[in-house]
């Protein structure tokens, strides 16, 4: 990752590399999502950075550090394909950073170790998934795993209605229901996610930015 950022290929701060998930396992347990309430399991970090070594391992890499552009750009496309397999893999409940609501950190280790194992199948039975993010703007990136689905969008105006407090670690409860907002607009207009009428003007109004106005 140092060599990438160091010749401009990734940067750490870029949206792709983000994405918000509850930090209240209840919540989480709602959407179908991991929880992310602490740092994440061991087993999660191992993963990612036995997949990173494995690529530090190939060819293309030892090239690209000899500055040969081509493997270069190999490398990164590899990383990049990493990242949004694991993003994937999150959106999708399919993997875990926490424990769920009433597991412990044992019970899901075998099958964040089974993802990370077979990361590249996982990607290939996802592709128009992993093709999707692609067309994500900077902020669609973030909210991605509540604007899956349109059960998700309701679960998540029932929560903020009944709980104040931020919907994920840090950042001010405003800027993230602005944000959020902004995600849900875009994912509506580009035909990610359908609305459905349940969805309440007073939830409407819970945002700065409004949503649709084909919503009632």
């Amino acid at each position: 990752m140092e060599m990438l950022a160091e010749k401009g290929e990734f940067d750490i701060h870029a949206p792709e590399n983000r994405i918000f998930l509850p930090a209240d396992p209840a919540f989480a347990q709602t959407l179908g999502i991991t929880p992310h309430s602490g740092g994440p399991i061991s087993d999660y970090q191992i993963g990612l950075q036995q997949n990173l070594r494995r690529l530090q391992r190939s060819t293309d890499y030892i090239d690209a550090r000899s500055g040969d552009p081509e493997a270069l750009d190999r490398i990164a496309a590899r990383v990049e394909t990493l990242r949004d397999t694991v993003r994937v893999g999150l959106i999708n409940g399919d993997l875990h950073t926490n424990a769920p609501l009433g597991l412990r950190a044992d019970d899901i280790r075998p099958n964040v170790q089974n993802f990370f194992r077979n990361e590249v199948g996982y990607g290939q039975a996802h592709v128009a998934q992993l093709q999707s993010l692609k067309g994500y703007a900077a902020v669609d990136n973030g909210w991605a795993a509540v604007t899956h689905t349109e059960g998700r969008v309701v679960g998540t105006l029932q929560h903020i209605q009944s709980v104040p407090n931020p919907l994920t670690r840090g950042g001010a409860v405003e800027l993230q229901r602005h944000g959020l907002s902004q995600a849900i607009s875009n994912a509506y207009h580009g035909g990610r996610l359908v609305i459905p009428p349940p969805i309440s003007r007073r939830q409407k109004w819970n945002f700065l930015v409004p949503f649709p106005e084909e919503v009632p």
